[in-house]
Order: structure tokens, then sequence, then C-alpha cells
């Protein structure tokens, strides 16, 4: 993640490393040089570096001399469907593969979870929730926010997708569930998960009352806030742990609903697909058509990334004879109708929810800082104790 700012913090804090490096390569970038002696990087990849200009498809001037850095310093912009090379040898032997195998430079996991759910063009969008999470939408042109709320990724030269990223998705609830679940089998945390949500299933929409802000890695889109802090709002004592866990998940969704709701300020959004692991289960995937009062869509077969990046492959082979076509085949036979009752309620608490979020700015700033305060104090007394 940001690599403007990683290579500027090394060229200004490790200027002996920085004076040493040859490439800055990505984690992909770095595993096909290692297979095929290519350093390559597709623009969708590149999007994401904050070094790229989207519109010209070209390293941006002012990003490298901030960073410090030359074009040649970074790999080779190629397309997404740019062959990477011969497989090295040794690799050819310890893989079991043969010399003819063709390495696709291929696209980044957002990309192809969206591409994998056939999300092109106005009124559809795809919602991904695994550790984090994101909502993104896919079209021919550039989504413009004043506030520049979310990203602009492009996948190929007359595609781009566009979305917000969430820090706070599934990661949070497997949290709540270390924490408070119970472990009949040692380290089965699937099972436990299943155990809260079960419980959570007899609790009224809205958890009556009892509001989570889930940030407790601090926040990206929307409120762009690294000093977030979670926070459970309008706890009474009628309150039991049910309404926590119940909490806990709505608040998790507001979350990935607040994204999409500065999404529709740009894109008529008329129906969802919903991917990842905590996203496709029933009772969240049920929640999210809820709160987002739509229709979504999900397939429980396959992994959208990797039907994605399937697509992406079978065009290259010339068995589609583009993407938007490849898209156009992709069925999810299985949708979730919203109801209309339990979306007046969470449209109600999500007002407060919004509120809540920025209207605690300050006090997320102070409590930062009063984190890092103590902190400091306490480190001579714990070199002490060693």
């Amino acid at each position: 993640m940001s690599p403007l700012a990683k290579i500027s913090w090394i060229k200004n804090c490790d200027k002996d490393r920085f004076q040493k490096t040859a490439k800055f390569l990505s984690i992909k970038s770095y595993i096909i040089q290692q297979l095929t002696g290519e350093c390559l990087i597709d623009y969708s990849i590149a999007s994401a570096t904050g070094l790229l200009n989207i519109h010209t498809i070209k390293w941006e001037d002012d990003a490298l001399k901030f960073a410090g850095i030359t074009p040649a310093m970074l790999p080779a912009l190629v397309p997404v469907f740019t062959s990477a090379g011969k497989l090295k040898k040794a690799y050819q032997l310890s893989l079991g593969l043969s010399a003819n195998t063709k390495i696709i430079v291929g696209s980044s996991d957002g990309c192809m979870a969206i591409l994998g759910d056939g999300v092109r063009g106005e009124g559809k969008a795809t919602i991904t929730i695994e550790d984090s999470g994101a909502v993104r939408v896919m079209g021919s042109k550039v989504l413009q926010d004043e506030r520049r709320r979310f990203f602009n990724y492009l996948l190929t030269e007359d595609c781009y997708v566009s979305g917000g990223p969430t820090n706070n998705g599934g990661v949070i609830f497997e949290w709540f569930t270390g924490q408070f679940g119970d472990f009949k089998n040692p380290f089965d945390i699937s099972q436990s998960m299943q155990e809260l949500i079960d419980e959570a299933s007899k609790v009224a929409v809205g958890s009556e009352g009892l509001l989570f802000l889930p940030y407790l890695l601090g926040e990206r889109a929307p409120i762009w806030n690294a000093n977030a802090r979670g926070a459970y709002f309008g706890l009474n004592i009628k309150h039991e742990r049910r309404h926590f866990i119940r909490a806990t998940i709505e608040g998790i969704l507001f979350e990935i609903y607040s994204i999409g709701k500065i999404l529709q300020e740009h894109r008529s959004i008329e129906s969802l697909s919903i991917n990842g692991s905590f996203g496709t289960i029933p009772f969240c995937t049920q929640m999210i058509a809820d709160m987002f009062n739509k229709p979504v869509r999900v397939r429980q077969q396959y992994h959208s990334v990797s039907f994605g990046a399937w697509l992406l492959c079978a065009t290259e082979m010339g068995i589609y004879k583009s993407l938007d076509e490849a898209a156009q085949t992709v069925e999810l036979p299985d949708v979730y109708k919203p109801n209309k009752q339990h979306h007046a309620v969470y449209a109600d608490y999500f007002g407060l929810f919004e509120k809540l979020s920025t209207k605690l700015f300050d006090e997320f700033e102070a409590i930062g800082n009063l984190q890092q305060k103590h902190a400091v104090m306490e480190e001579p007394v714990k070199r002490k104790q060693r």
C-alpha cells in the first residue's frame, strides 16, 4: 500500500538504503521478476501506487519528484493482458510446468472481483468483504468527487474501477469473536462466529438502539481518519450480549453502506453483488440488501477474484472478444431481496451512525494524542522492568 509515501520515507529516513536501491517493486512485480526476470507492473496495480497519471498512463512527474526517483527505478507499465515472459527453467522443473506456459501480468484482486461478478456499466455495484472491504463500480469514465473520497483505478485503457475501501470488515467480527465467543472446540473460530451470528439473529433490526462504530483500525472511505476509534453508543440496562453481537455486525455493514451511499452521488445503483468470506454469510447478505434497499446477488460456487482472473485469461486467449463480452456471461443465481420495513429502521439508525462518525473527529484525535502521550511516559518503566 501507498508506495509513493513509503519510497519518500525511505529517501528521507533511510538514505543509505535509498542510495543503494536500483528498483522499487510491488510484491506482484517482484514475484514476476523472480519467475521470469522481467520487471513489469499492470495499469491497475500502478493506479494504486500514487505514482501513475491514469489519464496519460505514464508515471507522474510531480510524484516522481516527490519520491526522489526516476521512471527507470520503477517496473515497466503494461496492459493487464501482457505476457510476462518465459518461466525460468528452475521454476519449470520445481513447479512441473512446460516451458510454453504463458504467464499473464493480470490485475489486482479488487478489479478481478468486480469483473468476476460481471459488474460493468450503469446500475450495478459490487461489495467485497473479507478482512477489509470495498464497494466498487466499473465503467468507461473516471468518477470525479470534489471531496476525493474514493479511488479510480485503470483496468484497461477505456475501463475504470471506482470505489471506496474500508479497513474494518470481517476482521472486526473476528476480533469480537476472539474476545467474546464461546470456543467449544479450541481454535475453531468459524464455528464460534456462526454461533454468535445465530444468537444475533434473535435480536430485532437496529439492535434495540445499540450502535457500533467499527473503526478499530482507523478508517479510509468515506471519513479518511487514521485516528478514528471504535465505540458502542446507546447502551442501556436492557442490552445483553446478543445485542452487542448484532450491533457489531450492523456497524461493520453500516460502514459499507456509507461507502455505497457516496458512490450513488455519482452513479445510479439498482442492484448489488457481493463477494468475500464475510460478505457472503447469508445473515450479512440479507442485512446488506435491507440497508441498501436493493436486491443483492451472490455466487456460492466460485470465488469472484478467481473467476475474474479466468475471464481475463479467457479474453486474452480469444474465447471472448472483450472484457465487456466476458462480463456479460456472468451469472449470479442467488438473490436476496430487501425487506422494506427493515430498510426503514436501518435508514433511521444510519443517520445517527453517520453523524457520530464525523461528530467525534475531535474526540478521536484527543484519545489518539492521549494514548501516544502515555505510551511515551510508560516506555522507561518497561525498560527498567526488563
